[in-house]
């Protein structure tokens, strides 16, 4: 596949939807945002394992699905199964701001999961 088709491909993915991006934290990925963002992405939100440090995106929502963790190890761990950790009210706030589930999720590489609160991950 060539660069404009799949150039294409990921337009007809993300055009006009809702996206909500995996990270290890909410600021630090402006540069995903913005590449998102330059698909046609509608609204973004951001579910993170922490808020991390930095300067934050800008007309992002974002979920924090903190864990606690000690080394490296654990936080691709618990980044891996961050859908796992997520309560009843990360979910709460999730469904708040996409409340027909009609989001695609863009996750890290890193997570394993088909499907976060009945909406299609991509991307892992």
């Amino acid at each position: 596949m060539d660069a404009g088709a799949l150039r294409g491909s990921i337009d007809e993915l993300l055009g006009g939807r809702d996206v909500v991006i995996t990270a290890h934290a909410v600021r630090g990925v402006g540069p995903l945002i913005d590449a998102v963002r330059s698909h046609g992405a509608a609204r973004i939100l951001v579910l993170a394992g922490s808020e991390g440090t930095g300067e934050a995106p800008e007309d992002v929502a974002s979920v924090v699905v903190p864990a606690t963790v000690r080394s490296m190890t654990e936080e691709v761990l618990a980044l891996e199964s961050l859908a796992d950790h997520m309560t009843a009210a990360h979910h709460t706030a999730l469904d708040a701001w996409d409340p027909d589930r009609g989001a695609v999720v863009l996750a890290l590489p890193l997570l394993v999961a088909a499907e976060i609160g009945g909406r299609p991950v991509v991307g892992a």
